[in-house]
């Protein structure tokens, strides 16, 4: 089977993060299940409207330089700006089946202009099938007229080689340069969604019972504001900021802290909460979006309020001062992961496309 892939979004030397897990699927199609891919993809992340623009104009000119003959169906992640690529390309009309993955922000941050809305409409409709990436994300799609008998969620899954526990993680410390203080560890974009300013106040509400180190990874817009906040809260001398890195390097940074924040003010799956868990360290996170689906609280992780500082603290100083409580956490999480497999996940987008594939040949 021949599949042409098109995303927005795909991980570059400069934004390793960036549509990374589009990439492991892509990945994962090509060596375990014999998939030929052809990809059509952007590795840039626009910051004006003008570098959005010609973002997506080149992707759809490149799209449009494959032929309809070349591949048996088509998968877009990322309803928009895929909606306006499935409109204009004139292969479509073939009546190749079309998959459409949405990820959640495509839908809901911001959500699409009437306009944007009106196709994404249209192309739903005409999707063999709509995978949302959690039920959250699957009534997004709904009140986007994705048909119910064709919506499909699929999570998009956690790769267990490479997200894991360590034995070495003493070592791993001493090489990371983690000192002997307890480490929180954040992992996200920069920006008002992701909610670190929340986790700096919640360490800052906690300061006077523990006194933890954290790792921020990641880069953003708010930068230069979440530095100042540090800095308000007396906390710089505490806190260590890293850039976006390769996942390899970064599953290394989850093995070795003592718990994992996730105080997103939204967040439609939570890919960074699998990480944490498969990577054998608990996690306190927003039970907001997705997160739910994965996150059962007091069993595997932790649920909190979102923006609500002070809930957060107790629930980190909880993790960090309570041995047989971050155990259990951390044991439970290891079982649950499993079902949230790469492999898993992958295995059933491949069947999707081959009953696809299978019903419009007959």
């Amino acid at each position: 089977m021949r599949v042409l892939v098109i995303s927005s979004k795909y991980p570059s030397p400069e934004a390793p993060g960036y549509g990374v897990r589009v990439a492991n699927h892509v990945r994962h199609m090509q060596e375990a299940h014999e998939i030929e891919v052809l990809l059509v993809a952007s590795s840039k992340r626009p910051n004006t409207l003008r570098e959005r623009a010609f973002k997506y104009s080149d992707l759809i000119a490149r799209a449009a330089l494959v032929r309809p003959g070349d591949f048996d169906l088509i998968h877009f992640h990322y309803a928009t700006p895929s909606h306006a690529i499935a409109t204009v390309l004139p292969w479509l009309r073939s009546r190749k089946p079309l998959v459409v993955t949405s990820h959640g922000g495509d839908l809901t941050t911001p959500p699409p202009s009437a306009p944007g809305r009106f196709l994404v409409e249209q192309m739903f409709r005409r999707a063999a099938a709509v995978i949302a990436v959690s039920g959250d994300v699957a009534r997004a799609c709904l009140e986007h007229r994705a048909k119910p008998e064709a919506l499909h969620v699929i999570h998009m899954g956690c790769d267990l080689r490479v997200f894991r526990p360590r034995a070495d993680r003493e070592v791993l410390r001493g090489r990371l340069g983690i000192t002997e203080a307890p480490t929180v560890l954040f992992v996200g974009d920069l920006i008002h969604t992701t909610g670190l300013d929340v986790l700096v106040e919640a360490l800052h509400a906690v300061a006077d019972r523990i006194a933890p180190s954290l790792v921020i990874v990641g880069s953003g817009a708010l930068r230069s504001q979440y530095e100042a906040l540090v800095n308000v809260r007396g906390l710089h001398e505490r806190v260590r900021w890293l850039e976006p890195i390769r996942q390899p390097e970064l599953a290394e940074w989850y093995a070795a802290c003592d718990v994992v924040a996730f105080p997103a003010r939204y967040e439609p799956f939570g890919s960074v909460t699998l990480e944490a868990m498969a990577s054998g360290v608990p996690v306190v996170a927003s039970g907001v979006g997705g997160v739910p689906e994965i996150l059962e609280s007091e069993s595997n992780g932790l649920l909190v309020r979102p923006d609500d500082p002070k809930a957060l603290g107790h629930a980190l100083a909880r993790v960090l001062t309570d041995r047989e409580l971050s155990s259990r956490l951390r044991e439970r999480a290891l079982l649950d992961v499993v079902s949230h497999s790469q492999e898993r996940q992958v295995a059933r987008i491949v069947d999707l496309y081959e009953a696809i594939v299978t019903e419009r040949a007959s």
